[in-house]
């Protein structure tokens, strides 16, 4: 995700990003249950890698917000960042992703509970 969202810290021989479609193939294997680190140990190891990118902005972007630039592409996902709404931090990527589909039909619910 670091190298998702710092296009600096890719090189020509990213065997991900050389091949667009290989980022969309990954996608799945990030959302198996059986694949899900609970994102404080994300947020962790993320706090000691303490990656740094020239020209980047001076705070490092959190996991969510990784997660959320990263999974916005790749599956579709309209809303912007400032429109999140978390009431407890999300557990692991499944959670995430329900979290965000479900603040999506919320907001785009009618008062008789139909999609407009």
């Amino acid at each position: 995700m670091l190298r998702y969202h710092f296009k600096e810290l890719r090189d020509d021989n990213d065997w991900i990003f050389k091949k667009p479609w290989m980022l969309t193939n990954i996608v799945p294997d990030m959302l198996l249950l059986e694949n899900q680190l609970p994102l404080f140990i994300l947020e962790d190891l993320f706090d000691a890698s303490k990656v740094r990118v020239k020209n980047s902005e001076t705070e490092r972007p959190s996991m969510i917000k990784l997660s959320y630039h990263f999974f916005k592409k790749v599956m579709g996902l309209q809303r912007s960042e400032d429109e999140l709404e978390w009431t407890e931090p999300p557990l692991h990527f499944v959670d995430f992703i329900i979290t965000l589909h479900v603040q999506y039909l919320d907001t785009g619910t009618s008062e008789a509970g139909e999609l407009p």
